[in-house]
């Protein structure tokens, strides 16, 4: 295969599951902050959630990173969890929660949702119109009508009777 077109295939393939993931890891981050906060006053049992959600959203951002390598072919470097020598394991995960590396990944995690949904839709749409403007290609000679006709009746914006049938 032409190594440009397996590279494009790749990226499409990433900006098309960007809409996915966004679905999970906005659900998941969203889920496990609004949980955290709601179970606060609760004797404390928003902390253990709080810091589980610190994890989980580190593990989702682990793993944007290695699809953006395998499937962009870019070089991430990895981003470890901060670590303070000398303290408790409450006092360490207690900082990992006001960390700015934690809200740097939960922002992505949150602004993936609109990107992927954006960015994928545009991606589907615009391949739904050249595919179904390629397969009525064939039928422009046929019906006497200009291939401009055809494209924007595959995009919705003539009717197809009125521009080719004439």
């Amino acid at each position: 295969m032409n190594p440009e077109l397996e590279q494009y295939l790749l990226e499409l393939a990433y900006v098309a599951l960007g809409m996915f993931f966004g679905i999970i890891t906005f659900t998941v981050t969203v889920t496990g902050l609004a949980l955290s906060i709601g179970l606060l006053p609760a004797f404390l049992l928003g902390v253990p959630v709080l810091v589980g959600t610190v994890y989980v959203v580190h593990g989702m951002a682990i793993m944007e990173r290695r699809r953006a390598m395998l499937l962009m072919d870019v070089d991430l470097p990895a981003r470890p969890m901060p670590r303070k020598p000398g303290q408790n394991w409450l006092r360490r995960s207690l900082a990992l929660t006001v960390s700015p590396e934690f809200w740097k990944e939960a922002s992505y995690s949150l602004l993936l949702l609109p990107l992927g949904v954006i960015s994928g839709t545009l991606v589907v749409s615009f391949w739904a119109v050249a595919s179904r403007t390629t397969a009525m290609y064939p039928l422009v000679p046929s019906l006497s009508c200009q291939p401009e006709a055809v494209t924007r009746q595959s995009i919705g914006f003539a009717s197809f009777r009125r521009d080719c049938m004439a």
